[in-house]
């Protein structure tokens, strides 16, 4: 008679997650003169539903109000956004 065999076979999986809490970032806008709300680029992009490229354009053709914090982060001026999707809009019932 032959000896059985046990196999123990153990499955160990590390994960690691990152949790980011969304806080709020509101600041003066000179262009709006206001405070807003400034968001991410990515939250921006979201937004707009287009691409971070895009997004610069806007910034350069004064489309959106944008701002840089001192650690060189880029933020875009809600507001400003808002009220370019309004416009899109019209523009799009025209």
């Amino acid at each position: 008679m032959s000896k059985a065999k046990k196999i123990f076979l153990l499955n160990e999986r590390r994960e690691t997650w990152r949790i980011k809490l969304r806080t709020q970032r509101t600041a003066y806008c000179p262009d709006c003169d206001a405070d807003v709300e400034w968001l991410t680029t990515h939250d921006a992009m979201r937004i707009l539903q287009t691409t971070e490229r895009n997004a610069i354009k806007l910034i350069d053709s004064s489309a959106v109000h944008s701002q840089e914090d001192d650690r060189g982060f880029l933020f875009f001026c809600r507001t400003s956004l808002e009220k370019l999707g309004a416009q899109e809009i019209d523009h799009e019932k025209a």
